[in-house]
């Protein structure tokens, strides 16, 4: 209530004068911090007073809590006292301790306060309370706090964090941009590949918060180009257990199970959380005319296909922290991901000459599967200090990434309507097998050592080990036997390791903070080709990357803050390795093993504004980067387009990102979330060029009706983003939410429709390469109706303790 927050400031500037009117005397300080027991959220203005231990009803000393929760009380006389914490909506907190002759200060550490379960008489609160919170480095969406989150998807609430827009394929960005995805503070195998679908499977309640990182620090891998996006499960519990299930499905068979779990019992706590997702078969179809300007007899190339695709997922985590003491803490982490994809295709091409006469025309039918996965086990090691900001963290973690896959391609009705076509489809058989091992080892320290400064530190290594071996046969002859065709065999093995150091300086003095940071990496590694197509190579790439961030907090709930640093990204082994991949006779994809580390410099300007009814967020950001990996296309001398990677690109880039909500009514509330950019980018290699405008925008509007019955309809559109070469289309989408919960709100039900005006939806875009024009258009499957429910058994209030810092990996550039 704000009522409290004044009379807080009030206590607090009482408090603050006598102390000043009483500076020359001499005794023992007192410090700590209070924070919730549950969100672990620092509790501003707690009263905080100390009385003799005798005189338990007489305080001596009393203060407040500032906005971080911190406290300092004194001085105080040798002997034994007692410390009160009281707030409205907390149970109070009594700590005793004793002053020992010759100390001038102490620390209590941080003590925790639980809420209250008593009800104030006589007064009716429907306010809702924003689950967003700026801060200067990130801003964060709690879910305890949405309470339409039980039956969501992590996919689905993400729609309404600030800065962040999902289209309507599930692509996710931030600020306008792709980005990185973590979740528990590192990049998981669970959301490795194709992230959006993967958050679809894991359901909100699984999650405590959500953290966008637009600036990351030094203390992250020098690679997130495009921002942060942390996913923090829930762990809580007091002694005892607490279980969520939840499941659903929608018209088109897609259904989803999963449950969260978590257990504490005495010093040892656990959570998991268990998830299968299964895409119920939808059908798309595509359509592509590529035009061979060097090619007068040959023209036109057109094919068409309808594909139909299943793809069940699995996901699941296991984690453990066992308090080995007050102050040390060890944790253990499993987690597992698994995508058995599954695609059938049919599909029909036809070559065309200058006047649009057909020369020759076939079928193809093709089996397409891909099962990949992940292993992740890891382990941490935290000491705290009497200091709670005072941390040591020692972490450890292993990754195993392997896939698998084939395609199958058949070819039938095969007509000639020119005898001179020397051309005859091929058949063929691929498959591939690649993983990725990695082994990192980190050390973080942490000590926030006063009011005024803090320092982090930290060193870095990783191991990666990542190997790819194709196979491909083929055919001209439907009736030949597959046995009697030669095997070709292509390898790459890939060796990397990775050595990082960093360090970061923080001050905050009145309303101005300001944080210098410096990371250096440095990276070498070796790549073994087979065959000899190309030769064998190695390279070495150091990099030291700076980061600066100041703010100024101009009113209590107004701050403006500036910030600089310097980004790199690594290609992965997507983008390097060589192995042919063919669309058609006519089309052939690979990567480039000789591409170099991008570079960027990103400068941001930013203003937050919050309070009761109106909260803003508003950036202007300058991008630059001058060696920029692209795709590109070009013909071949055969006559062939073959898509690559390059260094090739340069860009410039101007954006604004704005968030609004504003809480109109104490039911009714709306959201806006938008960007703007002008994009300009060159490529001299291939050569080509692109410049012009890209958005977004979504909002949202909730309203809680009568019986508890809450509603929510949002809608965005994506418009269409500026590239080299291909000009993407734009795309929308609407949704409508009805949700109403039972039993205590243990027992919840959901409704969601999701662009139910628009059963198909059809897109077209252009790609203009070197000697080629490529058309292509595709129709899909785009409404769905759904139902979820779910159920919580158990009621845990106190937080489970986890690291506060952990292992990231996030450095490699994937397709």
């Amino acid at each position: 209530m704000e009522i409290n927050k004044y009379l807080g400031l009030i206590l607090l500037f009482c408090v603050t004068s006598v102390a000043y009117a009483r500076q020359d005397e001499k005794g023992c300080i007192v410090k700590g911090w209070v924070k919730d027991t549950v969100s672990l959220k620092a509790i501003a203005y707690a009263t905080v007073q100390v009385a003799e231990a005798e005189h338990r009803t007489i305080p001596v000393k009393l203060t407040v809590t500032d906005t971080n929760g911190f406290f300092k009380v004194g001085p105080l006389a040798v002997g034994k006292y007692v410390l009160t914490f009281s707030h409205v909506g907390y149970r109070g907190v009594v700590w005793e301790f004793r002053v020992e002759a010759g100390r001038d200060e102490m620390s209590v550490g941080t003590l925790y306060m639980v809420a209250s379960a008593e009800r104030l008489q006589e007064v009716d609160v429907v306010a809702r309370k924003l689950p967003i919170r700026f801060e200067v480095d990130k801003i964060t969406y709690d879910m305890g706090d949405d309470p339409d989150a039980k039956n969501e998807s992590v996919l689905e609430v993400l729609r309404k964090v600030p800065l962040v827009t999902v289209d309507g394929m599930d692509g996710i960005e931030l600020n306008g941009r792709k980005c990185s995805i973590y979740i528990n503070g590192r990049p998981s195998g669970l959301v490795k590949q194709q992230p959006g679908k993967g958050l679809k499977g894991i359901p909100a309640v699984a999650v405590k918060k959500i953290e966008v990182i637009t600036d990351p620090g030094a203390k992250y891998d020098a690679s997130e180009v495009g921002g942060i996006i942390n996913i923090e499960m829930a762990r809580m519990g007091l002694e005892g257990y607490s279980l969520y299930v939840v499941g659903g499905g929608d018209d088109y068979g897609t259904w989803n199970v999963a449950a969260n779990g978590m257990l504490k019992y005495g010093k040892l706590s656990l959570s998991s959380f268990l998830s299968y997702y299964d895409v119920g078969a939808r059908r798309s179809e595509y359509h592509n005319v590529l035009e061979n300007l060097n090619d007068q007899e040959q023209r036109y190339l057109v094919w068409d296909m309808n594909s139909e695709v299943i793809q069940p997922m699995t996901w699941g985590n296991v984690e453990v922290s066992y308090e080995v003491d007050s102050l040390n803490l060890l944790t253990f982490s499993f987690s597992s991901r698994q995508t058995d994809s599954r695609w059938k295709q049919t599909g029909w091409n036809e070559a065309r000459r200058e006047d649009h006469a057909s020369l020759y025309e076939y079928g193809v039918s093709e089996r397409i599967g891909m099962d990949d996965g992940t292993r992740e086990v890891a382990f941490n090691y935290q000491r705290t200090f009497e200091n709670p900001d005072h941390v040591f963290t020692l972490s450890y973690m292993y990754n195993r990434t392997p896939s698998e896959g084939y395609t199958n391609r058949d070819v039938f009705d095969f007509q000639k309507m020119d005898e001179g076509v020397k051309f005859s489809p091929y058949e063929t058989r691929n498959r591939n097998k690649a993983y990725t091992g990695e082994h990192t080892v980190q050390a973080d320290y942490v000590n926030r050592f006063s009011a005024v400064h803090a320092l982090e530190s930290g060193v870095k290594y990783i191991r990666r080990n990542t190997s790819s071996k194709s196979f491909y046969r083929e055919r001209t002859d439907a009736g030949a036997d597959w046995g009697m065709q030669a095997e070709r065999m292509e390898k790459l093995l890939h060796v990397q390791d990775i050595y990082a150091a960093y360090a970061a300086y923080s001050f905050n003095y009145k309303k101005f903070g300001m944080k210098l940071g410096a990371r250096f990496e440095q990276a070498t590694l070796d790549v073994s080709l087979y065959p000899d197509t190309q030769p064998d190579f190695d390279a070495r790439f150091s990099n030291l990357v700076p980061s600066v961030a100041l703010s100024f907090q101009a009113a209590r709930t107004r701050v403006w803050k500036l910030g600089y640093n310097m980004r790199i990204m690594r290609p992965g082994v997507g983008l390097l390795n060589p192995y042919q991949s063919e669309t058609n006779a006519s089309v052939v994809s690979y990567g480039n093993s000789r591409l170099k580390a991008e570079r960027f410099h990103h400068v941001s300007f930013g203003f937050s504004s919050f309070a009761s009814k109106w909260m803003v967020n508003a950036s202007l950001d300058y991008r630059y980067a001058g060696n920029a990996i692209q795709g590109y296309g070009f013909v071949s001398e055969e006559g062939r387009v073959e898509n690559t990677y390059g260094n090739i690109g340069k860009e410039n880039s101007v954006a604004l990102n704005l968030f609004v909500n504003c809480n109109l009514k104490s039911k009714t509330s709306v959201r806006l979330n938008g960007n703007v950019a002008y994009i300009d980018l060159e490529s001299k290699e291939v050569p080509s060029s692109a410049c012009g405008w890209q958005y977004s925008v979504t909002g949202m509007v909730q309203q809680t009706l009568g019986w508890g019955i809450r509603t929510m309809v949002q809608g965005g559109y994506i418009g269409s983003r500026v590239s080299l070469q291909t000009d993407y289309p734009g795309s929308y989408y609407y949704v409508l939410q009805v949700n109403k919960s039972f039993l205590k709100d243990r027992f919840t039900l959901s409704l969601v429709a999701s662009n139910i005006f628009d059963n198909e939806r059809k897109s077209k875009g252009k790609k203009i390469g070197a000697g080629y024009v490529q058309h292509f258009g595709n129709v899909m499957e785009y409404s769905s109706v759904q139902f979820w429910l779910s159920y919580r058994i158990g009621n845990l209030r106190a937080a489970v303790k986890k690291v506060k810092r952990g292992i990231v990996n996030d450095d490699v550039l994937k397709e």
